[in-house]
């Protein structure tokens, strides 16, 4: 279940899931950050398309009983630094890629094989919920 578009850190632009490169080889697999990673941000995290806000993007963990969708983005945050990033493929079939993330000071920085995406994050408790922004 995923979602046609991403968006990118150079503005609002979008960026399509189909564009990105297949997995990194496992010795390009390796944590960016020594520091601790947020506990709530482990996990899968799904993009909620039909709650749109102005500049950003809101995303809800596996717990969170979404509607019907044809598909979602989707991010999971492993605590080695590393995690999947997934979406759907030209004909709606889900895909994934490897890729390596930190989050210092509220700024989640992720990398996959060729594109760097940075977005300012909040984690809200009354719902579960971040908000992924333009840093």
């Amino acid at each position: 279940m995923t979602r046609r578009a991403w968006l990118c850190a150079a503005g609002p632009a979008l960026l399509s899931y189909a564009a990105l490169a297949p997995h990194f080889a496992p010795d390009q697999v390796f944590a960016m950050s020594n520091s601790p990673p947020s506990p709530q941000l482990l996990g899968r995290w799904w993009h909620a398309h039909e709650e749109p806000i102005d500049n950003g993007r809101i995303f809800r963990g596996d717990d969170y009983a979404f509607g019907p969708s044809r598909g979602r983005d989707w991010f999971e945050f492993s605590s080695d630094g590393t995690g999947l990033v997934g979406g759907p493929s030209a004909d709606d079939r889900g895909q994934n890629q490897m890729m390596r993330w930190s989050l210092d000071d509220g700024v989640l920085v992720i990398e996959t094989a060729d594109r760097r995406f940075e977005f300012r994050v909040e984690y809200n408790e009354n719902d579960n919920s971040w908000t992924f922004s333009n840093p």
